[in-house]
């Protein structure tokens, strides 16, 4: 539990970083999403203080304006994806890239594929995990799970707060109704977050 509250302390503190987008944390390294470049950096903690690692550079041949794309940024204890898409086209994203977490500090360059197999993936503002989807799960396979909030239509000083599910299989996107939206929040500056719950005390 102590561990939990250090990392989430430290996600915050690489929020206040000027065009950071996200900070996903896997085994004892920080990955900072920079904007809409996007490239990562790679931050280690060495006796309680940050110490910079590496780059990861955006993938070659990308194309489109920087100011119009944005991404989102997975990092598992064996993969990392990024997730592209233009910021016009809201939650549908137009190219996955991954790479071997392992070798995310030699220089290696992203590749782009199809989909991210038997897995889902789950998106919010401050940062995005993997997990095995299909069978008992009740997730589908190859699909991303983002939660976002909306001022409510019947009264502009509430919120309501939706999750939005895309497939990459046949690029499909909707709405899952009726999962969060019937909740409605006063607090106009909350907004959903996904967590993983943990046995370990």
């Amino acid at each position: 539990m102590a561990m939990c509250r250090q990392v989430n302390s430290h996600i915050g503190h690489f929020r206040h970083y000027k065009g950071v987008k996200s900070t996903t944390h896997c085994e004892g390294y920080f990955y900072i999403l920079f904007g809409e470049t996007p490239w990562v950096q790679i931050v280690h903690i060495v006796d309680k203080s940050f110490a910079f690692w590496a780059n990861i550079y955006p993938p070659k041949g990308l194309t489109g304006n920087g100011h119009d794309l944005t991404a989102d940024l997975v990092a598992s204890p064996d993969d990392m994806y990024l997730l592209v898409k233009l910021k016009s086209c809201d939650m549908t994203y137009s190219h996955i890239f991954w790479m071997d977490r392992h070798r995310a500090a030699t220089g290696e360059q992203w590749t782009e594929v199809a989909g991210i197999g038997n897995h889902a993936i789950f998106v919010d503002g401050l940062h995005c995990f993997l997990v095995e989807a299909g069978g008992s799960t009740g997730l589908e396979k190859n699909c991303v799970y983002s939660v976002f909030s909306k001022p409510s239509q019947y009264d502009p000083t509430l919120k309501n707060f939706y999750i939005h599910q895309y497939n990459f299989d046949d690029r499909s996107s909707q709405i899952l109704e009726r999962k969060l939206s019937k909740y409605e929040i006063t607090d106009s500056t909350s907004e959903p977050s996904w967590f993983m719950p943990s046995l370990i005390a």
